[in-house]
């Protein structure tokens, strides 16, 4: 579905380039919110992110996943969070549970003071800037921007993401 392993493209695009992918599929890539969709809608699926922080290796599985459709603005629809990064309540990945896709020519992140995706200059599933990030700037590791992971207890900053899904 998506993966950072470098910084040699950028991931802060438009509406239209998020809905139907983009990259290398052997290196950087988002797949396409469109994609997403049909794959997504068609069967269930569980959805696995592996993240490095400082030369180590943590993941993030949620029992489901789902993303809806374009009218819906790709909604985010996760299910229980099992894994080792950390997910505890309100931080991580349920903070962009249930939240509408967002870029910077389509702010649906629900803060009226800012556009989340502007700010961190990124595309993402925001909740008033949410606590996870992993089509942040590469490299950077100043809140807001960079891709980031918050479990609660710090931000941490990645050097390798890979978002993928299985049928289950």
């Amino acid at each position: 579905m998506g993966r950072r392993v470098n910084g040699n493209i950028g991931f802060y695009r438009n509406w239209a380039t998020y809905r139907n992918g983009f990259g290398d599929l052997l290196g950087n890539f988002w797949l396409g919110n469109q994609a997403l969709y049909r794959l997504t809608n068609a069967n269930n699926y569980e959805l696995r992110m592996d993240v490095k922080f400082n030369g180590q290796n943590f993941y993030a599985k949620f029992s489901s996943f789902r993303v809806e459709n374009e009218s819906q603005k790709f909604r985010l629809r996760l299910g229980t969070y099992s894994g080792t990064v950390g997910d505890t309540a309100g931080f991580g990945m349920n903070y962009s549970n249930n939240r509408a896709f967002s870029t910077h020519d389509r702010d649906n992140d629900g803060t009226d003071r800012l556009s989340c995706a502007v700010n961190g200059k990124s595309a993402w599933w925001y909740d008033r800037c949410t606590k996870v990030d992993l089509n942040g700037e590469y490299d950077k590791k100043t809140p807001p921007k960079g891709i980031r992971w918050n479990n609660g207890v710090a931000n941490r900053y990645a050097t390798f993401t890979e978002m993928k899904i299985r049928r289950v």
